[in-house]
């Protein structure tokens, strides 16, 4: 085959694009960030809001990595340490 039959030339599907995260999301600025107050029970309700808002792998790319989930719930300063 040639090398034009060989490259990709037709619409690229939609789940394999990786999906955007706003500017900024590293971790390291998190850290050095105030620290949240969130307790416990807060922090639950806020991890099952966001894995049902990103059931359908449209909001972020899944399965969400630990660290994308803590700066998704809000978790800032030691409590993302």
């Amino acid at each position: 085959p040639s090398l034009v039959a060989m490259r990709a030339s037709g619409p690229v599907p939609f789940d394999t694009i990786q999906k955007l995260v706003p500017r900024g999301w590293k971790r390291s600025l998190m850290k050095r960030m105030p620290t949240s107050r969130l307790d416990t029970e807060e922090i639950m309700q806020r991890i099952v809001t966001v894995l049902l808002k990103n059931m359908e792998e449209k909001f972020r790319d899944a399965p969400m990595r630990t660290a994308n989930l803590m700066k998704e719930v809000g978790l800032r300063g030691a409590q993302i340490k």
